[in-house]
């Protein structure tokens, strides 16, 4: 696999620029058979829980055709390399993030080095503990309006950061922090 830290952002936009794609009914089929694979290579011990997140297990949504899943481990003193041997087994690439919460890990699958090859997947690695890309998920799921609205700004930044995917990411970064604190402010939650 391409050493995609040693690209630039500006190279890594031309070579996967942002795409949207109609949702599609299949999704939650390809998150569930990736989910098996890394339960045969993750140590039974380490998993939390594993699940979809992501524009593409929101029904309906137009989403960058990217699997995004959500990897929950258990904090051992050899788990961070536990499981990046297991996701290198599965044929992902780990790239170590300092920036995401500990253990400042994702994984990806899906990109050659002359752009996307087959299906796209990245896994989300974290630590136990309240994670808002579920919490975000869970308020799509049941928000048609905010639903249409995200699919909006989407839409949008996907035209004006068609090659800069941080610039496309952190641009939906408010949006998404607004819906979380609506859907920890709504009655019955905490």
């Amino acid at each position: 696999m391409q050493n995609f830290d040693q690209l630039t952002p500006e190279e890594l936009g031309k070579l996967f620029p942002i795409i949207m794609a109609e949702a599609d009914a299949a999704w939650p089929a390809v998150f569930e058979a990736e989910k098996n694979k890394l339960l045969q290579h993750l140590p039974p011990e380490l998993v939390l829980n594993i699940e979809h997140i992501g524009s593409t297990a929101v029904p309906g949504l137009v989403a960058k055709p990217t699997i995004d899943i959500l990897l929950q481990i258990n904090q051992t003193p050899d788990d961070r390399e536990q499981v990046k041997a297991a996701l290198a087994a599965t044929g992902y690439e780990c790239l170590d993030r300092p920036t995401l919460p500990p253990p400042h890990l994702v994984a990806m699958k899906g990109y050659g080095p002359n752009g996307f090859e087959g299906q796209a997947v990245h896994v989300h690695v974290r630590y136990a503990g309240e994670q808002s890309e579920l919490v975000f998920r869970d308020y799509l799921r049941t928000h048609p309006e905010a639903v249409a609205a995200y699919e909006k700004l989407k839409k949008d930044l996907a035209v004006t950061f068609r090659n800069h995917r941080e610039q496309y990411t952190e641009s939906k970064t408010a949006f998404i922090q607004e819906m979380v604190n609506l859907a920890k402010a709504a009655p019955g939650k905490k």
